[in-house]
């Protein structure tokens, strides 16, 4: 269906697209990657306020998704939102951080051992 719809965004028949879209979130409403092409679309189409709202609506169905993140970025970006793109942005940088501290803490540690750059003095 996704390969659909994007033919349809690349025709220009934004109605149709939308109805497919329509589908495949009523289908599966935790399916972040429909909301992000759909939010993308609207935004290619000039719906910037839809647009948004479809990819916060992608955002709650899966808060740890990059693509929606990154699209919501650029979006907020266009609109000239500078704050929310540092937000953007800055949650996506400490979940990555968080991530590898946890990864790093995990492995079993032999004293001045480097791992990933850092040593035991660095956690």
């Amino acid at each position: 269906m996704y390969t659909h719809t994007h033919m349809l965004t690349q025709a220009g028949d934004f109605d149709a697209a939308r109805a497919l879209f329509t589908k495949c979130t009523e289908v599966n409403e935790h399916n972040a990657a429909s909301w992000q092409a759909w939010g993308t679309m609207e935004r290619q189409a000039g719906n910037r306020e839809k647009a948004a709202a479809l990819l916060e609506r992608g955002l709650r169905a899966s808060p740890k998704n990059t693509w929606v993140m990154q699209a919501l970025a650029l979006l907020e970006w266009e609109r000239g939102n500078t704050q929310m793109v540092c937000l953007c942005v800055c949650v996506r940088a400490r979940e990555t951080l968080s991530l590898f501290l946890s990864l790093t803490r995990a492995r079993k540690w032999r004293r001045g051992r480097v791992v990933y750059g850092l040593t035991t003095r660095h956690v």
